[in-house]
């Protein structure tokens, strides 16, 4: 019998098996060159100074969000809630109590109290000081009671800051005891400030419509000393004189025009201090 024939061999049994390998081997090579010349490249970026180096570009944000995400909102700002106005308590005489003023809006506590923004209750009583009473006719009660009494009105009101004003009803008892009206004067601040440890106070010096002798002088250094001996602040109604001549009315008093130059007093005073 003859040799037996061998199958012819069939070209695609072994080559692209081979070629492949081959194309997987060159794929690793070039990958490996690649990521060479990248570390190459960057180690010698690094190496530049630093003006030749290319720049980092940072992205907002917003570009890190993912397409179709809600954009995030802010928090709504939250304003501070505003201070109430002060509650201030006026204690004083007719001029405190609006006489000569046209309407009580037109009075000087009124008109002090709508400039700076103040809660006004007014306690101010006609014929009245700090050791003088009156009555009906005086300021519309039965009984109106001095100042040193009236503290304790003013204390149950709680006030953040109580105004004391006038005295000039107290130059008769002054020219006959002085030493009477200076305790009288103290025992008022005083007491405000026992039972007002917090609180502002303000002393409004006596005024006149007439001449300024050493009688309302004195009674005007009373007055600051008590106040200054409590820590209030006290504005003279005398350097000089608030009171021009054509502001009275004849009876003591003042019209609108004086109640509005002691209302510019106590203002500009108040906020210079």
């Amino acid at each position: 019998m003859g040799r037996a024939t061998r199958p012819p061999r069939t070209p695609s049994a072994r080559g692209p098996g081979r070629a492949s390998s081959r194309a997987l081997v060159v794929g690793a090579i070039v990958a490996a060159a690649a990521s060479i010349a990248v570390v190459a490249a960057v180690s010698a970026s690094e190496r530049l100074p630093r003006e030749q180096r290319s720049p980092t570009v940072s992205l907002p944000p917003e570009a890190w969000a993912t397409p179709g995400s809600p954009t995030p909102t802010p928090a709504p700002t939250v304003e501070p809630t505003p201070d109430p106005p002060p509650r201030v308590a006026f204690l004083g005489d007719s001029y405190t109590q609006g006489g000569g003023a046209e309407t009580n809006d037109d009075r000087w506590s009124t008109l002090v109290s709508r400039d700076l923004g103040w809660v006004e209750k007014n306690l101010g009583l006609g014929g009245t000081g700090f050791v003088t009473t009156n009555s009906f006719l005086g300021c519309g009660r039965e009984y109106c009671p001095t100042y040193v009494e009236m503290v304790a009105e003013a204390v149950e009101l709680g006030p953040d800051i109580v105004v004391v004003a006038g005295g000039q009803n107290d130059l008769p008892a002054f020219s006959r005891d002085p030493d009477a009206v200076r305790a009288a004067v103290h025992e008022t601040y005083g007491s405000l400030r026992g039972h007002l440890p917090e609180a502002d106070i303000v002393a409004v010096g006596p005024s006149t419509p007439w001449d300024i002798d050493d009688l309302v002088r004195a009674l005007d250094d009373a007055v600051r000393e008590a106040a200054e001996a409590v820590g209030a602040q006290y504005i003279s109604m005398l350097d000089p004189n608030v009171i021009d001549p054509a502001h009275a009315l004849g009876d003591g008093h003042v019209g609108n025009d004086g109640h509005r130059a002691i209302a510019d007093r106590v203002v500009d005073a108040f906020i210079a201090n």
